[in-house]
């Protein structure tokens, strides 16, 4: 027995012994408390206590010997110990555990002629997001310079992975037979030859759906489709459902699964049918059928089937596309071109695999039998890892995301507000059109941009709409800013577009996505007008183009004495006097526009003259404040703008006039030039009813005979509309 063992026994045997005298103990006394007999309890118990002192001895011999640390082969009588390692291992303070640990030796070899392997897959495009037409470099490294031949190809994964973006296709055709059989043609792709179409040969004219779903499945690249037959038919005739019937039956089916080899992204070509179900045999020239054709029984019948089926749903479903090689043989980094196409979805770039073929190839560079290891490419976001020999992926190193979608409209709404929110004439209103991608204007006509190649968006403005013309393009990208003049006229108490269709695009130019390549054409309808993200919803901007008018003239009572208002004090040379004009607008004043009273210092008249009456001209008569008892003359200086044809008319509404003066039967008028005095051919008349001044014209007038100003000198400036008020 060695030092671990008999340490342990002197441990374990009086332990052992202890446990066996108190099992002894306890029987002895629970024996007198039952029966009164201990000696019978003793030999009952007896035996049951040794047993248990033995397992005591046992267990503890066992423990301590197989988990006892401290016996260390180097310093303990140079012996060894197979010591069980367990996470719970104990080792006691001052304790050691010395563990010989073998390891077997492996060769290890540096093969010069190699194969060269990946190292990474990057790209210098940015991490940005990209479209149709863009192109990206893709660039893949190896551990030592290779040689291209050929055109290999970079698969990259763009497709479409997720029902959500995938469309099935549904065909359909008519078989109106009574009896008898056809065929049907499938080709994989429109440019498969005879040698590689597949035939469905003897088809019966009674063929369930259930039938036809199963030999449809059989054909290479279709694993699942649903088959229908349409509700009008002679079931009652044919005793169930049947593909051709007497009326002729409507099948549509439904191609639930085909591989990516089938069609183009998921536009599978059209089935073909043979109503005499005798297809040839491109390699024979001889029939494929059994001899049997579609007849038609009943009287009338005609047999028809149709030769191609009906596309009804284009099916979508894209594919994974390849990136072209373009350089870097003898080099260790070669580059793939990916040009993204329409459909192309990827919210992380990967590249999944190089492709090569018996016309292509990557060897190592100086060889033609080294060939490069292109099997173990790095993907799913893989970084660099030695001990696998794989290569950092592209999706590792880069943030590239491809979309494809279209832009939309996402709102209309002003690009810069101002207070009050009121627009009048000659007033610019900057409206932005924000895009769900980054957009650009494209003009197909050279010199443009221009009025004719410009978009514009129509405006509802009352009786006739405007145009907001494209005027710039945001910083941001996905902003068209476009400008509104507003006009004479317009008028509108909430400023929205027209229509959803109002965003107009001339032929001369397009707004695309913006792109190396543009070719993605945005989707330019509008939010319905009022709806949210509507220009009615964001801008709560109002056009009035009314011309404000005069809607008081008085003296006014807080800068004038009380004496000069109430006459007590007569107006002596050099006195002054305040008169306060107010408008039914807020208007700005730019420059010293005046208001000449007259009194007429030979013939006393009390002659007010207004300079630049709008046309709605309000005057308010108020005889305590015209200290004369003579004729009232009120001189109306308008200007014209365009030409006044001969009798064209000139209106002023004096709606408070004829009401303060009674004797309004000796109102006289007369049009003069304002700087000859020249008498104007307009004659002029009073409207008691509509309150009004009619001058209408007797021959055509020019705006040169009535100038905008009567001169620089007496009137060297107008009052006009600023920062949203309203000019007069």
């Amino acid at each position: 027995m060695d030092a671990l063992h008999l340490g342990a026994a002197l441990v374990a045997c009086p332990a052992g012994f202890l446990a066996s005298l108190i099992c002894i103990i306890v029987s002895w006394s629970l024996g007198r408390v039952k029966y009164s007999k201990p000696s019978r309890t003793l030999r009952v118990a007896m035996p049951r206590c040794l047993t248990l002192g033995g397992f005591v001895i046992f267990t503890l011999i066992a423990q301590m010997t197989n988990a006892l640390p401290g016996f260390d082969t180097s310093s303990h009588y140079n012996l060894e110990h197979k010591v069980r390692l367990k996470s719970d291992t104990p080792i006691p303070d001052s304790g050691t555990l010395t563990l010989p640990i073998t390891v077997s030796p492996e060769p290890i070899a540096i093969q010069a002629d190699g194969p060269p392997k990946i190292v990474k897959v990057d790209s210098t495009k940015p991490d940005l997001q990209y479209g149709v037409g863009e192109e990206i470099l893709i660039d893949v490294t190896f551990t030592s310079p290779v040689d291209v031949a050929g055109a290999p190809t970079l698969q990259m994964e763009t497709g479409c992975k997720s029902a959500a973006c995938r469309v099935k296709e549904v065909q359909s055709f008519t078989c109106l037979a009574d009896e008898g059989k056809f065929s049907l043609t499938f080709r994989k792709t429109a440019a498969d030859n005879d040698y590689q179409q597949q035939h469905v040969l003897n088809i019966p004219t009674t063929a369930d759906q259930e039938y036809l779903k199963q030999v449809l499945e059989q054909l290479d690249g279709i694993n699942k489709v649903t088959v229908f037959y349409d509700d009008t038919d002679d079931r009652d005739y044919s005793y169930g459902r049947r593909v051709c019937t007497s009326e002729g039956n409507l099948v549509r089916i439904t191609f639930d699964d085909v591989d990516s080899t089938v069609g183009v992204d998921g536009d599978i070509p059209e089935l073909t049918f043979d109503p005499i179900n005798a297809p040839l045999d491109p390699r024979t020239y001889m029939n494929l059928g059994d001899g049997s054709f579609l007849r038609a029984q009943l009287s009338g019948n005609t047999v028809s089937l149709s030769s191609t089926a009906t596309e009804t749903t284009k099916g979508v479903n894209y594919s994974n596309r390849y990136a072209a090689y373009v350089s870097g043989s003898g080099t260790d980094t070669i580059t793939f071109k990916y040009t993204v196409q329409a459909g192309d979805s990827s919210p992380d770039l990967e590249a999944l695999s190089i492709h090569t073929s018996s016309t292509s190839s990557i060897h190592k560079a100086g060889s033609t039998t080294i060939e490069a290891d292109t099997a173990n490419f790095p993907t799913n976001n893989e970084r660099y890892r030695y001990i696998s020999a794989r290569g950092s992926s592209l999706s590792f190193n880069r943030a590239i995301s491809i979309d494809t979608s279209t832009p939309t409209v996402i709102r209309v709404e002003p690009t810069t507000y101002s207070t009050p929110n009121t627009y009048g004439v000659a007033e610019v209103i900057y409206l932005s059109a924000v895009f769900s991608h980054n957009v650009t204007l494209y003009h197909t006509t050279p010199g443009a941009p221009h009025v004719a190649t410009t978009p514009y968006i129509i405006l509802e403005t009352g009786a006739q709409n405007r145009q907001a013309l494209y005027h710039s393009s945001s910083t941001k990208g996905n902003v068209l800013i476009f400008k509104y003049t507003v006009q004479p006229g317009d008028s509108t108490a909430d400023l929205d577009y027209a229509s959803t269709s109002a965003l107009i695009i001339p032929a001369t130019a397009y707004i695309r996505r913006t792109s190396t390549t543009p070719t993605t054409d945005i989707d330019p309808t509008l939010a319905t007008p009022g709806d949210t993200n509507s220009l009615g919803d964001k801008g709560a901007l109002s056009i009035d183009t009314t011309t404000p008018k005069i809607d008081r003239l008085t003296a006014s009572t807080s800068l004038n004495p009380s004496s000069y208002l109430d006459g007590t004090t007569a107006l002596a040379a050099g006195d002054e006097v305040y008169l306060e004009a107010k408008y039914n607008f807020p208007v700005s004043v730019v420059g010293e526009p005046r208001l000449y009273v007259y009194t007429g210092a030979t013939t006393p008249v009390a002659q007010e003259t207004i300079v630049a009456v709008p046309e709605n001209f309000d005057y308010q008569y108020d005889p305590k404040l015209v200290k004369t008892s003579q004729t009232l003359g009120i001189n109306l200086q308008f200007s014209l703008m365009n030409t006044l044809a001969a009798a064209e008319t000139v209106e002023f509404f004096l709606p408070n006039f004829g009401a303060a003066v009674p004797d309004i039967g000796n109102l006289t008028m007369v049009a003069r030039h304002p700087v000859t005095y020249k008498q104007l051919p307009i004659s002029g008349s009073w409207d008691a009813t509509n309150k009004k001044i009619v001058l209408t014209a007797k021959k055509s007038i020019t705006s040169a005979l009535s100038p905008l100003s009567p001169a620089d000198a007496l009137f060297p400036s107008g009052i006009t509309g600023e920062n949203g008020q309203r000019a007069i």
